[in-house]
């Protein structure tokens, strides 16, 4: 355009040498310059020259992009939930209250609902970090949090489908999808699993198989028995472990046929009709084959302990204790009566305790605490996690009264703080039982105890009820000059409960 070049010209030469040629000016922009005072030049020069601009981008065209823009997200078929419940869910994120997430998921799922967009971005991070939460976050996200994650690599778990997550994700990965599938559809888990079996290393097959104690049943024992063969024996280990698991099976009945004429009922009436009942022991001298391939294992190696009554203790592990009422005639308090009359049945009385955390049996768990708290020297509790085994089999009643009466003679086994025995009582408790366990660990707090485990005092707010919160400013320790510590210590788990009573009222 010959005007600009000339308008440049001007601005570079200067007005006192050349004068920009208006005739040479586009009609439309001569007609607003001869408005213009030209005795000034300088400044209708640089006005002519902002016309001239501004003539030359009203008659340019855009440049056109071209790309294909992404679809829309699919409409959202659910509610979204209350600004209320995303206030809530703001600060459980913020605080890192992982399990308070874990519950504002579950109650958001629970009603149908689903975040708003602002908050998908938050949640697929915390997708990223944590798989246990992915399955979650799925179903609150919605539509739009499916749409989002197709845009970020770091995202595209959530839209994995089973085959990518199975043939290419992580072991962690891997191993929650069969967990969830053992939740949701236990056969489809067998059958990735058995396919998939001879590619996977020993280690692998190991944690895979041990999802399947998740919704164990009947239906997995042909598959098991199946596996039991393989070659590695940390895998037989995990498999057999199973396979002990469960009651009814061909597997339990088999060993139990074979094992049940070990120990008989022996009735002697006496010449005044009294009459004794005591079991009568036959164990044979040699392992029987049977049991070895079931991995019964052969020597004792403790002078204390016979090999018949180790092999006996490994039995009765793996055998409902009910099967004992049954063969026996007798109710579980005989039956541990008649074994603890018997001077070498008592060592093996633990084995009890292990299958009946095993078999999941209420009864015989409520009879082997109540008598643990008779003290009695022969129920000998193997380790903390057959106390919380046996204990989690109780109502919660009878375990909240457990802890009573523990704590009544001011001592909890394995030399367990009253801290760490409440960790394992892992139910939502009523307000007393909530009251009674601050108030005794105010009690027990001290200058010689402070610097114990109270830094763990975060770690019951899954547990206690929300509506103890006005109760604890009263609860204080013996040692008032401990008040202000006692209280400071206390700060974050009044802040979880917090939220945990705000998550109780938001949706």
């Amino acid at each position: 355009m010959e005007f600009w070049e000339d308008a440049v010209k001007v601005a570079l030469i200067g007005t006192e040498r050349q004068n920009l040629d208006r005739e040479n000016l586009p009609e439309s922009v001569r007609l607003l310059a001869s408005q213009l005072d030209f005795s000034h030049q300088e400044d209708a020069f640089l006005k002519t020259a902002a016309l001239l601009m501004n003539y030359e981008q009203a008659g340019r065209n855009n440049p056109v992009l071209n790309f294909n823009l992404p679809h829309p997200s699919s409409p959202e078929e659910k509610a979204s939930c209350s600004d209320y419940a995303l206030q809530t869910l703001a600060a459980i994120l913020e605080e890192g209250f992982l399990i308070l997430l874990f519950n504002w998921a579950q109650t958001c799922i629970a009603h149908q609902q689903v975040v708003q967009e602002a908050y998908i971005p938050l949640l697929l991070d915390e997708g990223r970090k944590n798989i246990k939460m992915r399955p979650l976050i799925k179903s609150v996200s919605g539509q739009r949090g499916a749409w989002l994650a197709a845009f970020n690599d770091n995202w595209d778990y959530l839209n994995q489908t089973e085959a990518e997550i199975w043939e290419q994700g992580k072991p962690e990965e891997r191993k929650q999808l069969l967990l969830q599938l053992r939740q949701e559809n236990p056969a489809r888990a067998r059958d990735l699993l058995i396919a998939a079996w001879k590619e996977e290393n020993a280690n692998s097959r190991a944690e895979l198989i041990s999802t399947f104690s998740e919704n164990l049943s009947l239906a997995d024992e042909s598959m098991l028995q199946e596996l039991q063969t393989d070659k590695s024996q940390k895998v037989k280990e995990a498999v057999v472990s199973l396979l002990n698991q469960l009651a009814g099976s061909e597997w339990v009945a088999t060993l139990w046929e074979e094992v049940k004429p070990w120990l008989t009922l022996k009735i002697t009436k006496s010449f005044l009709a009294f009459t004794s009942e005591e079991l009568e022991v036959k164990i044979p001298e040699n392992l029987p084959s049977y049991l070895k391939k079931r991995g019964i294992q052969e020597l004792s190696g403790s002078k204390t302990v016979s090999e018949q009554e180790y092999w006996l203790t490994q039995v009765l592990e793996g055998i409902p204790p009910s099967y004992w009422e049954h063969h026996l005639n007798a109710t579980p308090d005989k039956v541990l009566n008649l074994f603890t009359k018997h001077k070498s049945l008592r060592k093996v009385i633990p084995a009890f305790v292990t299958a009946t955390g095993r078999f999941k049996d209420v009864r015989w768990a409520k009879l082997l605490l109540d008598e643990k708290l008779k003290e009695n020297d022969w129920v000998q509790i193997p380790s903390i996690t057959h106390l919380y085994q046996l204990l989690s089999l109780l109502s919660k009643e009878d375990q909240q009264l457990y802890f009573d009466n523990k704590l009544d003679k001011k001592s909890f086994p394995f030399g367990l703080s009253t801290l760490e025995f409440l960790l394992g009582l892992q139910f939502q408790w009523d307000l007393a039982f909530s009251i009674k366990a601050m108030q005794a660990l105010a009690s027990d707090y001290s200058e010689k105890t402070m610097y114990g485990h109270y830094y763990r005092l975060l770690e019951l707010h899954p547990f206690l009820h929300p509506d103890v919160l006005p109760h604890l400013a009263t609860i204080e320790p013996p040692d008032l000059a401990l008040s202000t510590r006692w209280h400071n210590l206390q700060s974050k788990l009044i802040r979880a409960l917090e939220l945990k009573k705000q998550l109780a009222e938001c949706f």
